[in-house]
């Protein structure tokens, strides 16, 4: 009996019994990715407003196969570790293996999904009761299936084989993916206008109260300052969203968020819409984006009229914008997920990409891209937009700026604020930081703000090098600003406070833009867009209304009369929204959130922090605002655009490529 039972232990304990186990997990898993893969970009696909074509299910599932096969392994090992300990088989069939990985990989997609795109917030009760609903439904499907064990096999391999078909199907038209397609313009013939240079730079994320020349206590910015100095100052400049999807668009094509429709993260700009570079083109100019932000790519409609884009790898972009790409975006921040899920969220790098993350968004390594351009079409008229990382998060800069602002700090700089499940939805609550970890964290973006300065500088300097300066119209703004607790909140994309949309705005252009003028005046980034047309003489009448102002009386009045009598900013996360308006006095704000609707009206000069919410106090004045508010949104809608779908064009991407509009 005791031989018996040794043999039984030993039985247990070969080689094959400990390594099948790990074969049918990675079986399993890749099975699970590829489905994972499928799905995500089909359901993308059916959505209007996706980026997404057929072809990108091979890159997609190529990379959901790799995640998912790591996790295959480890779990496999864990999994046959288990089973010699406990000598006896609880799965007995390799079908139940793949089972187990597909019903986990649909459920944690359909997980993922819902929650960013329907659900507020991760742990809602709706979303926990609806994930139990499909973990149930799973689990009755799986002891059901255990009982039939050979019925099981047939439509397994039915499905496999399906998906290995869509697959290589995909492998055929992959090539093809990249596309974007441009708007022709007709140039009308002998029209007058003054060919300027024009450089628009934005500096995503930076606050206007941490740029020096608008009275911030640290020396931040000298560059800038030196150069609004020579030029016009807008003090009271206000963004359109408090997000980098929303705004860009609405600065390049002068229309509310609502109109162009690029709210989501598969939304492209619009081809019937005009773009400032689209409209430079057709008047002759040399046109250039220089972008270290992967919302400002060809992918995302960015192509239009454009001779030069250097940006992100468009293949990391759109893998980024995949439901799982999008959870380790916001898993990768988080304190203890966030060690965990990082070798994921880099495997799209080493897996399609051999560029040098750090430096494609290195200020300095911009800065040298646009010079050498610049040098190259110098002889041309030329329009560039280049989009700074500025002080988006994380605030990492080279060691040797950490303790320019921060030199009692001794302990590792602080460049993350702390992120929590649902902080993307608008007006969710943020954890708190100790006093001396926030303060640190606003010396580092303090120093990233510096960093890019010194950059700018250099680029300054080269125009007046090359004679550029009095033939070039520099514009200077961000695309929103950054929060840091003020409201319980962090980052941006959140709220509509001020520290979210108040931004810099900084004409210059010695000769055509008066020297050393600060303007009180109420204005909107949606301005920019008709002010440059119109400082270069571009009279073009647009097809439909574009929502800015032209500037330029405000510019060369002595006693300029107010262009705006309120700003409109708006927010959109999956399901979830909130606008505002804001004259130069009150501010109300509307917030849908799930279910919860929340009314917000704020006196700003006897309350300019936000701190004191008096719609109750003040109804009547809450209730016109909220009426103008209204219509306003109406009128965006009813008057709104299609977000682009990218359509195939194998020739079109092979000139693009040829003629280096993609630096990739």
């Amino acid at each position: 009996m005791q031989e018996l039972i040794v043999k039984r232990k030993e039985s247990y304990l070969n080689f094959s019994d400990f390594i099948f186990p790990i074969l049918y997990s990675i079986v399993g898993s890749i099975i699970a990715g590829l489905t994972m893969g499928i799905i995500n970009i089909l359901v993308e696909l059916i959505k209007k407003d996706s980026i997404f074509v057929f072809g990108d299910i091979f890159h997609v599932s190529f990379w959901y196969m790799i995640v998912w096969s790591i996790i295959g392994v480890i779990s496999g090992i864990i999994y046959a570790i288990f089973l010699v300990l406990r000598g006896k088989k609880l799965i007995n069939y390799p079908s139940q293996f793949i089972y187990i990985y597909v019903y986990f990989s649909i459920w944690l997609f359909i997980f993922m999904y819902v929650n960013i795109y329907l659900f507020a917030g991760f742990f809602s009760l709706q979303s926990i009761i609806f994930n139990l609903i499909i973990i149930f439904i799973g689990v009755i499907l799986f002891i059901l299936i255990s009982k039939k064990k050979k019925f099981l096999a047939y439509p397994l391999i039915i499905y496999v084989g399906t998906l290995i078909i869509i697959f290589l199907f995909s492998l055929i038209l992959c090539e093809d993916f990249l596309i974007t397609s441009e708007k022709n313009l007709s140039v009308i013939n002998n029209i007058k206008f003054k060919r300027y240079n024009v450089i628009l730079i934005l500096l995503d994320a930076v606050r206007f109260d941490h740029v020096g020349c608008y009275g911030y206590k640290r020396k931040t910015t000298p560059n800038i300052d030196r150069l609004a100095e020579n030029g016009v100052i807008f003090e009271n400049a206000f963004s359109h969203s408090s997000h980098t999807l929303e705004s860009v668009p609405s600065l390049l094509t002068s229309t509310y968020p609502s109109t162009h429709n690029v709210k989501t993260i598969t939304s492209a700009i619009p081809d019937d819409i005009l773009t400032l570079p689209e409209i430079f083109k057709s008047y002759g100019y040399k046109t250039a984006i220089f972008s270290t932000n992967p919302y400002i790519s060809v992918v995302y409609g960015y192509g239009k009229g454009i001779d030069k884009f250097h940006c992100d790898d468009e293949k990391i972009i759109k893998i980024n914008k995949t439901v799982l790409g999008h959870s380790f975006q916001i898993l990768k921040k988080l304190s203890v997920l966030g060690r965990i899920f990082e070798p994921f969220s880099k495997l799209n790098y080493f897996l399609f990409s051999s560029k040098n993350l750090s430096k494609s968004t290195d200020p300095n390594f911009i800065t040298h891209k646009i010079i050498k351009w610049i040098k190259k079409n110098k002889s041309h008229p030329f329009f560039i937009y280049s989009h700074y990382e500025g002080g988006h998060s994380p605030y990492k800069v080279p060691k040797f700026y950490q303790k320019l602002f921060a030199s009692d700090y001794s302990r590792e700089p602080v460049i993350n604020y702390p992120l929590k499940f649902g902080l993307f939805l608008p007006f969710e609550k943020g954890e708190s930081l100790p006093k001396q970890k926030l303060k640190n964290m606003i010396a580092q973006y303090d120093a990233k703000i510096f960093y890019h300065d010194e950059s700018l500088g250099i680029l300054f300097q080269e125009l007046k090098n090359l004679n550029l300066q009095k033939k070039t119209i520099i514009i200077i703004t961000s695309d929103h600003g950054e929060e840091f607790y003020e409201h319980e909140g962090w980052g941006h994309g959140h709220s509509l406070y001020e520290e979210t949309i108040h931004v810099p705005l900084i004409f210059y252009c010695p000769g055509l833009i008066p020297k050393g003028k600060r303007i009180k005046e109420i204005v909107s980034l949606v301005d920019v867009f008709p002010t440059i047309l119109s400082l270069c003489g571009i009279n073009l009448k647009i097809p439909y209304k574009i929502e800015g102002l032209d500037l330029t009386p405000l510019f060369y009045a002595k006693n300029p009369k107010p262009i705006r009598n309120f700003i409109f900013s708006e927010l959109t996360q999956g399901e979830n929204s909130a606008w505002c308006l804001r004259t130069d006095r009150y501010k109300v704000i509307e917030i849908r959130f799930g279910i919860k609707r929340e009314r917000l009206l704020f006196d700003l000069k006897a309350d300019p922090n936000e701190k004191n919410n008096i719609y109750e106090e003040k109804k009547e004045i809450a209730i016109e605002l909220l009426r103008k508010l209204n219509f306003i949104i109406q009128q965006a809608e009813e008057k709104s655009f299609s977000p682009k779908k990218t359509e195939l064009d194998i020739e079109l991407k092979r000139k693009l490529k040829s003629l280096g509009y993609i630096e990739n």
